[in-house]
């Protein structure tokens, strides 16, 4: 079975010298057809809802025009194909059944990076010989590519400037990291691939959220009187210092757990791009242990007014009175509108739309934003 060990080597290395920095070509380290095949692909394609939920994608250069639409069905498919436009289908790993190897190796990236699942794809690309998907580009995510069957050449520009240029032939793997200018061709043959497409919350986001969430639980109980500001306080603002809150600050820089705080943070990350599925095992096991809210327990509404709720440039948004304003994307919006004119509520009772995991992930959000607050614990 083909693992992120496997594929990458020794991990500690792998983060010294290539993750987010250099790309990285290895052979041998994965057998080609025991990941995927080209029936598999065109099995994919014809499966229930893989074309009905524009999860395929045509694109190409077609008369020197960069052309890019969603597949309406399989016969337009091989038209492009005859054509000389390569396709590609995303999100493959909601397309295969559980326990086949991309969906498992797309579990392992997952537990690796500290990744919700729906930070991480799986992508598979057919491309015709001499097939070129897109013009020199830049992707915000960091690919990991598996040549499958057929070849393809990677033209990259790297951190130094310099062009290079991989050719991947079956059992091939590349690493692309984050930013990278690159272009892809088939070669001489019909390609097939399959990328690892991972978007890792930047190492400066966690840290800078870990320690505003630091600051902010350290000086809550000095600050709760001070909301909102005083009347004049423009003109009084060297007299708004309350004691104590200086080494409430400096305490902040020297956490019992600095682990933890990093885990949570990227949890927080997660939430606020809201993942459709569950965090990774380790990190949902890691916050189980730190936080007190669990799928068993009843939450009661803070603030007798309610909640109300909007949309807002990320999708939707809920507030109430002397809080910060929750945000995130449309799909927190079942929750919220459950949520609206609940004075107490179970966990579990969240809308069946989410996963048991994503449930107790909204309820902390909802605790550490301060518009509920644990009632019964577990």
């Amino acid at each position: 079975m083909v693992t992120v060990s496997r594929l990458i080597g020794e991990t500690a290395s792998f983060n010294e010298r290539f993750w987010g920095r250099e790309c990285l070509k290895l052979s041998g380290t994965f057998q080609p057809l025991d990941v995927w095949n080209l029936e598999q692909f065109w099995n994919a394609i014809l499966g229930p809802g893989t074309i009905d939920q524009a999860r395929v994608r045509i694109s190409g250069i077609e008369n020197g025009v960069e052309t890019q639409k969603l597949a309406q069905d399989a016969f337009e498919v091989r038209r492009a194909l005859g054509r000389g436009l390569g396709v590609t289908i995303n999100r493959l790993e909601r397309a295969l059944p559980p326990g086949h190897p991309l969906v498992v190796l797309h579990a392992d990236f997952a537990e690796k990076c500290g990744c919700s699942s729906n930070d991480i794809q799986i992508a598979s690309f057919l491309t015709p010989p001499g097939g070129q998907n897109f013009e020199w580009h830049r992707d915000r995510d960091h690919v990991f590519t598996l040549q499958i069957e057929g070849d393809k050449l990677w033209d990259v520009i790297g951190g130094d400037q310099v062009e290079r240029e991989f050719h991947l032939i079956p059992g091939n793997f590349l690493y692309v990291p984050y930013g990278m200018p690159h272009r892809v061709r088939a070669a001489s043959q019909e390609s097939l691939s399959v990328a690892i497409i991972v978007r890792a919350p930047a190492f400066r986001d966690v840290v800078v959220e870990a320690i505003l969430t630091m600051m902010d639980r350290s000086a809550e109980p000095l600050l709760s009187g001070l909301r909102p500001l005083p009347l004049g306080w423009t003109s009084t603002a060297d007299q708004l210092m309350p004691s104590g809150l200086s080494d409430a600050v400096e305490g902040v820089m020297r956490p019992p757990d600095w682990k933890t705080e990093l885990m949570e943070a990227a949890n927080s990350i997660a939430l606020q791009a809201f993942p459709g599925m569950p965090v990774s095992q380790s990190l949902a096991t890691a916050l189980s242990v730190r936080s007190p809210v669990h799928l068993s327990s009843v939450l009661g509404r803070l603030d007798p007014v309610g909640m109300r709720i909007g949309e807002s440039s990320r999708g939707v948004a809920a507030a109430v009175p002397g809080r910060p304003q929750l945000q995130g994307p449309a799909e927190l919006g079942p929750a919220l509108k459950f949520l609206k004119n609940q004075v107490a509520f179970k966990v579990s009772d969240l809308p069946s739309s989410y996963e048991d995991d994503t449930k107790v992930m909204i309820a902390r959000r909802l605790v550490d934003a301060g518009f509920f607050k644990l009632l019964d614990p577990p």
